[in-house]
């Protein structure tokens, strides 16, 4: 999925065949890594999101909030959740 990410570009080329090129949206840009300009980057927020600790996190919520820990506790401290 990258709706407003990137953004296509056709042009015929010289032999009349469309060819199609991609670039950065402006939202597209803010996932670069930071430019040399000081500019801000989304992207250690984005890489953080997607580490894998993370994503095995959320594909235990199912069982959590069913309360089906099978005599687990792994809630994080402070968590005052009923398992």
């Amino acid at each position: 999925c990258t709706t407003g990410v990137i953004e296509e570009t056709t042009m015929e080329n010289d032999d009349g065949v469309a060819e199609s090129s991609f670039s950065l949206t402006e939202m597209g840009r803010l996932l670069r890594r930071r430019e040399s300009n000081g500019a801000s980057s989304m992207s250690s927020f984005v890489m953080h999101w997607a580490e894998l600790p993370l994503w095995n996190a959320w594909s235990q919520l199912p069982d959590y909030i069913a309360g089906n820990i099978n005599g687990y506790d792994n809630r994080p401290e402070g968590d005052d959740a009923a398992p």
